[in-house]
This record gives C-alpha cells, sequence and structure tokens, in this order.
C-alpha cells in the first residue's frame, strides 16, 4: 500500500487565549505593588499613557497607612527553627531538624538530600527520616516535602484521609512527567468511595504546586489596599475601589500624532493596557461586592461572625472560572477601619454544629476565633487539654473532634496543653515564685531514674 501526501481543509473550534486575554489575566494575578511598578514602566516607554500613583486619599498617605496596619512577616526559616524548638524532640534529632530547616526554600521544598546535608554538617545520616519527619509537622502543611507527591499526601492527611490511601493517591495522582491539569485529573479508584473522590478532586482543583503559596504581602512586606469597605452615616456598608493609582489615555497626544504604523501600534498597546486594568479593577470590585454581601455580619459583629464561603461557590455565583477567582484574590487585600485584610481571610470550609443549633454550620475561622478565647481565658497553672477544649466547643454546638482541635491549635502556633504548663512553670521559676514546688518536682523526677549529678 503506497502512501501519498495529500492536502486538505478542516474546520475545528477550539478555546485559545487572546494576547489580550492572557495580559488581563497577568494583570489580575499582580499585587498592587507590583501592578504599580509595571505600568509605571510601561507608562514610561508608551508616551501615550499617563500614570500617577496617588500617594495621598482622605484620611492621610496611603503608603504610610500601610505601612501602619502591616505587621511585618517572619522569614520561613526563622518560623520552622521557632517551631522546631517548641517540640519535644531528642537534642540529637532537634539539631537535625534545624538543620534541615535551613535548607528548605522559598517554596517550602526541602532543598537536596536529607542525609548529605546532615553529614555536611557534622551530623549523623542515620537521622535523616526522622529529621525529615520532624519538619514536616511543622506549619504550613507539607514543608520540608521533597517532591509534589509528599506534598500532596501531606494535604490529604490533613483533609481527614487516612495515611496509606493518601499515599496511594498521591503516587498515582503526583507523577512526574504529568502536567498540573494531568495531576487533577484523579485516576479512577474503584475501591474508594465516590464520595472520597469527589473531595480529593475538590482539594485537587485548588491545590498550589508548593507547600508555600505566594504570599499577601510582597516581597518588601507592604500590601497596598485594592478595596475600602465604608461605613454610612445609617450604619450600613459599602465597598467600592482603593483607587491608589490612575492609569489613562493622553488624550491631546492622541490627537496630535496620528498616522503611522508604529505611532498606531503604540495607541493600540496602550488601549489594550488601559482595558486591562479597567477590567481588573472592575472584576475586584464585583468579588468585593459578593464577599461583602455574604460577610456583612464579619463587619458589623466582627469575626465570629465570619461564614462558611468556598472559592467554587463563589466563582459560580460570579461565572467566573475558580482560577480566575484563585489569581483575583492572591496578594490582594481591602482595608476597612484602618485594618488591612486579605481577601483569603473571607474564605473558610464549613463545621457542621450540632442537632439544635440555630445554623446548620459554621465556618472553621470562626472556630479558631472560639478556640483562641478559649485558651486565653484558661487558668495559667491548669491549662486546657484538646480533649476539653473539644467538650467547650462541643458545648457550643459546634461538631468538632479533638484531632481537628489539635489541627487548628497548631496552625495558630499555640503550644500543646503540656508545653503551656511547662512555660508557665519555667516562668515562675525564673521569678522565684513557686521555686520549692519545682525542685521537689525535679527532685521526684531525679528519683525515678534521673541521676541529681546528671
Amino acid at each position: 500500500m503506497a502512501v501519498t501526501p495529500r492536502l486538505g481543509l478542516k474546520h475545528q473550534q477550539r478555546l485559545a487565549l487572546t494576547p489580550a486575554l492572557r495580559q488581563s489575566i497577568g494583570l489580575l494575578a499582580m499585587p498592587t505593588p507590583g501592578l504599580m511598578e509595571t505600568l509605571a514602566a510601561e507608562a514610561a516607554e508608551n508616551p501615550f499613557l499617563r500614570f500617577r500613583a496617588r500617594r495621598r486619599e482622605s484620611g492621610g498617605a496611603l503608603y504610610d497607612r500601610a505601612l501602619g496596619t502591616v505587621a511585618a512577616v517572619r522569614p520561613l526559616t526563622e518560623d520552622l527553627t521557632a517551631q522546631i524548638r517548641m517540640k519535644s524532640l531528642p537534642a540529637a534529632l532537634s539539631r537535625a531538624a534545624l538543620t534541615l530547616a535551613a535548607h528548605v526554600g522559598p517554596d517550602g521544598y526541602l532543598e537536596g538530600e536529607a542525609s548529605a546535608l546532615l553529614a555536611a554538617a557534622g551530623q549523623s545520616a542515620d537521622l535523616a527520616e526522622a529529621a525529615v519527619t520532624a519538619l514536616k509537622t511543622c506549619e504550613p502543611t507539607g514543608v520540608g516535602s521533597r517532591s509534589f507527591t509528599e506534598f500532596l499526601a501531606a494535604r490529604l492527611e490533613e483533609d481527614g484521609i487516612d495515611q496509606p490511601t493518601a499515599h496511594r493517591i498521591a503516587a498515582l495522582v503526583a507523577r512526574p512527567a504529568g502536567s498540573l491539569r494531568q495531576r487533577r485529573a484523579l485516576p479512577a479508584l474503584p475501591d474508594l468511595s465516590p464520595a472520597l473522590l469527589k473531595r480529593v478532586r475538590a482539594l485537587l482543583r485548588g491545590l498550589p504546586n508548593a507547600p508555600v503559596a505566594d504570599a499577601i504581602l510582597s516581597a518588601s512586606g507592604l500590601s497596598l489596599p485594592d478595596l475600602r469597605v465604608l461605613r454610612r452615616d445609617d450604619g450600613g456598608i459599602f465597598v467600592e475601589r482603593a483607587r491608589p493609582f490612575a492609569l489613562s489615555l493622553d488624550a491631546r497626544l492622541l490627537q496630535a500624532l496620528r498616522g503611522g504604523e508604529s505611532v498606531e501600534a503604540r495607541i493600540a498597546q496602550a488601549r489594550a493596557l488601559v482595558a486591562a486594568v479597567e477590567w481588573r479593577q472592575a472584576t475586584l470590585l464585583r468579588i468585593g461586592q459578593a464577599i461583602l454581601a455574604r460577610q456583612a455580619d464579619f463587619f458589623l459583629s466582627g469575626p465570629d461572625a465570619l461564614k462558611p464561603l468556598t472559592r467554587s461557590a463563589l466563582a459560580e455565583e460570579l461565572a467566573l472560572h475558580p482560577s480566575t477567582l484563585g489569581r483575583a484574590i492572591t496578594a490582594k487585600t481591602l482595608i476597612f477601619e484602618g485594618r488591612l485584610l486579605p481577601l483569603s481571610m473571607f474564605f473558610s470550609s464549613a463545621l457542621s454544629t450540632t442537632e439544635g443549633a440555630e445554623n446548620p454550620s459554621v465556618s472553621s475561622a470562626a472556630v479558631r476565633q472560639h478556640l483562641l478565647r478559649l485558651i486565653a481565658a484558661e487558668p495559667p497553672q491548669n491549662p486546657l487539654s484538646d480533649a476539653v477544649l473539644c467538650d467547650l466547643l462541643r458545648g457550643r454546638g459546634v461538631d468538632i473532634s479533638r484531632r481537628t482541635v489539635a489541627k487548628y491549635r497548631e496552625s495558630m502556633r499555640i503550644p500543646s496543653s503540656a508545653q503551656r504548663r511547662r512555660s508557665v512553670r519555667l516562668t515562675r521559676m525564673e521569678g522565684g515564685g513557686d521555686r520549692g514546688n519545682d525542685h521537689g518536682e525535679m527532685n521526684r523526677r531525679g528519683a525515678r531514674g534521673f541521676p541529681s549529678g546528671a
């Protein structure tokens, strides 16, 4: 059978990102400080663009206000070091975990072979796996992972999936040669329930590629607000654009200069950039209005009134793709009564409530606030255990397990009840109070097998 070349025409429909749409999506994902730098550079190159940074608004300098409302961000290595030192680890294992923490990259992955890193530091390479395990118990979830497979397994375990199943799913999904879209296309696993597969697919849709996603703050530690929430005279609230900058076309120059291929190309670029910025601002305002409609009680009553809200639900309501909504809220903030609030804080999962509760579900962020207040009001000499905190939250109508209480407590960097009790004892010893009781406790420990001269 002979093979002969042949030409033919075929009609085919497919979705494609135009250059203008790519530019719009790129600007939407930028935080405000980075966007302002980009627009200023474009305006310096294109004479038809006029860019102006609005340094002042009503109530003072916007830049100074942002500096006054943003807390300093602790570097990841320093944060991991503090967490490891709070853990009750053997001395050798603690030193090994601290060594590995110094080699965790900005994305949260461990950079280098654990055994080689320990050997280079003059420590036992036999502690490599144990040190990695200790490092991976720190927050954020999956930090210290050596691959996307390990990170995915950690996230699945955090979502309540047992360890063997989590590792099996991660091994099937996170193939090194697969693209992110292929990773999220979960293969069929006949021995898993449809409900579990649905949970895993939902997690994969919103899963970043690394344990440390893009920070809310810019690299300089500064975030300018994109939206403002204000109170009306009648007590109501509304949202508007923060307007930290202005971008427009130079109308007089457009009238003066016409004709020429290079000139028209510059004008087209300027118009496309202005349209992309306007679309970005309109999209953020729509998202802000939807958040305000769902979370109005938060602004009127405080964090306890935060309601469950998922990104997929809001994206469906606004007729946006979930990935577009994710780009829009990443590194974006709003300002309300002098407080700079990230848009991501208004999205949280739902916990069911017990029978007889007023609402069928409660936001996990509100539960964290309840937990924080319970711990703040506990007797210092008798801190509340996770089991007691679980019972207290259940008494308030929250259907929660002790394991979830421990996870929320650890996510807020709150030590366990034993560590809090030990901290109080050490503080009292340093201050001279109850010194005899503490020395008696140490003597009793020595009598049980710890020589006093050790």
